[in-house]
């Protein structure tokens, strides 16, 4: 590609909107469930659990997984995890929207969120 700009690559530009969109998804999804959780609990403690339960399994999924990325098809893997966690907050904003989100049902889908966001990562830079 000399000479020409890198943005021109359709590849790197569907790749880099996809990170984009992704990035600001897990922004907004942990702080709109951080919001959630603090102001219908009202618990500083429980929002602290809202936190770590979004950041450590992305800590663990980095140990872990590497191993596992390189192995696996690149392009089927970030395509599955963008998927499911996709559905995961849609669930979570489909059962608010129906008034029955209970707050023990948020961190398990912040675990899962969390640790396969670290794995789109992951596959994303390999």
């Amino acid at each position: 590609m000399s000479g020409t700009s890198i943005f021109a690559s359709r590849d790197f530009m569907l790749l880099l909107i996809g990170r984009g969109v992704s990035s600001l998804g897990d922004y907004f999804g942990e702080l709109a469930l951080s919001y959630f959780v603090y102001v219908y609990t009202g618990s500083p403690i429980l929002l602290a659990i809202t936190f770590v339960s979004f950041s450590a399994p992305r800590s663990v999924a980095r140990l872990v997984g590497g191993v596992y990325v390189d192995r696996i098809n690149r392009r089927a893997l970030m395509i599955a995890t963008e998927l499911i966690r996709g559905t995961i907050f849609a669930l979570l904003s489909f059962l608010q929207f129906l008034g029955s989100l209970p707050t023990v049902v948020i961190y398990p889908c912040l675990i899962a969120v969390g640790g396969l966001g670290a794995l789109f990562e992951m596959t994303s830079d390999s």
